[in-house]
Formats: C-alpha cells, structure tokens, sequence
C-alpha cells in the first residue's frame, strides 16, 4: 500500500496585544480583557483591556456560550481592519476568571519598554 503524503499549512502563531497596539501587519494575535457586552443574536461582543475596547467576531454560536459580560477572557483571532480601527475574528476563547488586567497592563507597558530599548533581546 502506497503512503500519502499529507501536507498541512502551518499557522503563524499569534502575537500578544494590547487593542491599542493591534496593527494591519498583525495576521493573528491574542488579546486579554473584560468583556462587557454580548449580543447573542448577532454574534459580537465587546472586550475591553488595559488601553481600548474590541468588538470580537464569533464564527459559531457555540462559541457564545462560553463568553459572559463581566468575565476575563484571553481570545485568539484574525484582526480586521476597518474605518474606525479593528474587530477580532475569533478562533479561540480562554476563560481568565482572577486574572489580574492591571498587572498585566503594567507588564504590557513595560515589555514595551524594553522592546524599544532593546529589540534584539526581548
């Protein structure tokens, strides 16, 4: 029996992002945030983290059951670049109930930091 050969397109793997710092170079990211508002009967809800609010884009209805205003959530998507700034195709959502967003702004802004100081060694 002769073997099939299967290749498989490998996905670039997702930057992480503050919504402020989502550009149209970004072909997947994640972002951390609150997310505070659902609507159900059109697949959107809105995350806001440390620096600006998101609208996310969800494919599935499945995928809306596991989202409730309020909650911590990391979210792995495509960002899509429109007039107003951008919205998130979402692929993959994580539940961070206790994740601390203010700490994690702190991180992000001093990651930063060191990146301009220092691109090579980040």
């Amino acid at each position: 029996m002769a073997e099939t050969k299967v290749d498989y397109k490998k996905r670039k793997p997702a930057e992480e992002r503050l919504v402020s710092d989502i550009s149209e170079e970004d072909s997947r990211i994640v972002v951390i945030g609150e997310v505070t508002s659902v609507d159900q009967s059109s697949f959107l809800a809105t995350l806001k983290d440390p620096s600006g609010e998101i609208t996310l884009l969800f494919p599935r209805d499945e995928m809306m059951n596991e989202i409730h205003s309020g909650g911590i959530f990391r979210v792995m998507g495509i960002p899509i670049a429109h007039e107003s700034g951008f919205e998130l195709k979402t692929e993959i959502i994580q539940n961070f109930a206790g994740f601390d967003l203010e700490i994690y702004g702190d991180y992000m802004d001093l990651k930063k930091k060191k990146y301009k100081r220092n691109p090579i060694n980040t």
